[in-house]
């Protein structure tokens, strides 16, 4: 017996080989796994089907998807595969109880003839990792296995697989955007969808959504279970609004802070907290707006802190808020900040000097020129920013050494109003 390098196996390098194989999970080891499978008659071949069989239980559903297609590119490179044919041309030369692993790894064979019949096989157990394997299958080219795998998933369309199709939504969704067949997947997917928001099965789509391993799945659970009305969702909701993925955070945020969203006073302190530990600027945004409509004067410290936030879009809102709320005027902004800028007890920001420049008038053309004098080259970009804005006698000469600046960013700040005066005509 050979492995596919053409080297012979001792017997116990073999053993220690079909161990490895098995505990690293990688499933482009399973080419050196073929030589001892059944049907090959080999002392080995129920510990190689044992490792086949982990592997594929191990393995996402993406893991599934992504080996199907490079199961049958590779083909030629595996000459000591078993023979699957026997599947089809008379009597299953294994038992598909007892070699599931095998019957499952049949499925991904290049001829639709052995998919057909693997498939089948996969039909009649009822493991829970079938559901993936068969997903695979439901976009298959021929029309005969699409049947098989069609009817199969139909009937495990329950919540006693509720699990394995939480773990199975990413390829699910993929399916539902391919052009084959999508009106038959679209129609399946709906029945998931609706079976795992139902309250038998809604546990393991939130234990998916929670604490999945794989991000895609946590996602594709969350998106489902974020607008269902259940105290456990609503806590789930706030913990994804606050988390690390910066998709399930979008969602939470839009769920809890969105325009159809009705936040009550028990959420200001919860959005103004999401404001201060969120990174994306448009969630920071997102809950800042939240507090506006139900905090008012609550949120009032935090917006006055907000217009020296680095992102526009924050600095923004804020100062749209407290023109409303307080009734501040561009002179009030301007103020608040140049005493930060000038500010030895608080650190200044390039937010403070971005938001100088969008609402600066004359009056602040001094601090305008010193700040292009700053080492900091956001600093810089902010203060030829407002020169431009809002000197009424701009000097060729001081653009021109704007455009000369070291920093990309400066030079592209500056590049708009330089060419309004140099003419369009002019290279910039």
């Amino acid at each position: 017996m050979r492995y596919r390098g053409g080297v012979p196996y001792r017997s116990d390098e073999a053993r220690s080989r079909i161990e490895h194989v098995a505990a690293t999970g990688n499933l482009r080891g399973l080419p050196e796994l073929l030589p001892f499978l059944p049907p090959h008659a080999h002392p080995l071949g129920d510990q190689a089907a044992a490792a086949v069989d982990k592997l594929l239980r191990a393995a996402s559903p993406r893991d599934l998807a992504r080996l199907d297609g490079w199961f049958r590119s590779e083909r030629a490179r595996f000459p000591e595969a078993p023979d699957f044919h026997n599947l089809v041309i008379g009597g299953h030369a294994w038992d598909p109880h007892r070699h599931r692993g095998v019957t499952a790894l049949a499925t991904f064979h290049w001829d639709g003839r052995v998919r057909d019949s693997a498939v089948a096989s996969i039909a009649e157990l009822d493991d829970a990792y079938t559901i993936p394997v068969l997903l695979v299958r439901l976009n298959d080219w021929v029309d005969a296995v699409h049947d098989r795998a069609h009817a199969a998933l139909a009937t495990r369309v329950e919540t006693t697989f509720a699990e394995a199709w939480a773990s199975a939504l990413p390829l699910l969704d993929r399916l539902d955007t391919a052009a084959r067949r999508s009106a038959v997947i679209a129609h399946l997917r709906k029945r998931v969808d609706a079976m795992l928001v139902s309250p038998p099965a809604r546990a393991a789509l939130l234990a998916a959504a929670a604490n999945a391993h794989d991000v895609m799945v946590r996602r594709a659970a969350f998106m489902r279970a974020r607008l269902v009305e259940d105290p456990d969702v609503r806590a789930l909701v706030v913990r994804a609004a606050g988390g690390g993925d910066p998709v399930t955070a979008t969602w939470a945020c839009k769920a809890l802070f969105g325009t159809a969203a009705q936040p009550g006073p028990a959420d200001v302190a919860m959005s103004l907290s999401l404001f201060k530990t969120q990174r994306s600027g448009a969630l920071r945004a997102m809950s800042l707006e939240a507090a506006i409509r139900t905090g008012g004067a609550e949120a009032s410290p935090t917006l006055r802190e907000a217009i020296h936030d680095d992102l526009s879009v924050v600095r923004e809102v804020a100062r749209f808020a407290l023109t409303k709320l307080e009734q501040w005027k561009p002179a009030d902004f301007a103020a608040a900040y140049k005493a930060r800028l000038a500010s030895s007890a608080a650190r200044a920001t390039a937010g403070s000097a971005e938001g100088l420049a969008e609402v600066a008038s004359t009056d602040e053309l001094d601090v305008l020129r010193s700040l292009v004098e700053h080492e900091n080259a956001r600093f810089r970009a902010a203060g030829w920013v407002g020169i431009g804005r809002v000197d009424p006698s701009p000097k060729i000469s001081d653009f021109e050494r704007a455009l000369a600046d070291p920093s990309r960013e400066v030079r592209r700040a500056v590049r708009p109003y330089a060419r309004r005066l140099m003419g369009k005509g002019v290279a910039l």
